[in-house]
């Protein structure tokens, strides 16, 4: 019995542990459209990237489809999207103008996290939601 529970101990003690750390991120100042806003952020994340997203509310100037002329995004549609490689800290975006997002606000969120080596997927580690006005 002795010799099982060294076993087991010393098994506990060799895996690897998940480093723990923080994983946070604020959104600061005031979001405007075609202005920039600004993040704060913590993680333990070895190769962190940002990224920002914006979906159409009610009060979003909406582009228009050139193939069309019609309204090229509904309110809820995804008009602004990037990814950054994040800076120790701190980055900064610029929201719009993009083909879809002509004027007025967009509901908003910041993302803090990093790409998975194997998959090459985005793993987000925290979020923060916010509107930017027109």
């Amino acid at each position: 019995m002795k010799r099982l529970l060294g076993l087991l101990l010393a098994l506990a003690l060799a895996a690897p542990v998940a480093a723990a750390g923080p994983n946070s991120i604020t959104v600061i100042g005031d979001a405007q459209f075609a202005g920039t806003v600004s993040i704060e952020f913590e993680t333990n994340a070895d190769s962190p990237w940002a990224y920002a997203e914006c979906v159409a509310n009610e009060t979003t100037v909406i582009g228009t489809d050139p193939n069309t002329g019609e309204p090229g995004a509904d309110v809820g549609d995804l008009v602004y999207a990037q990814y950054i490689a994040a800076h120790r800290g701190a980055d900064t975006f610029t929201l719009g103008p993009t083909p879809l997002w002509q004027g007025g606000g967009a509901d908003c969120s910041a993302t803090i996290g990093y790409f998975h080596d194997q998959t090459g997927r985005f793993r987000p580690r925290a979020t923060a939601t916010f509107i930017a006005t027109g």
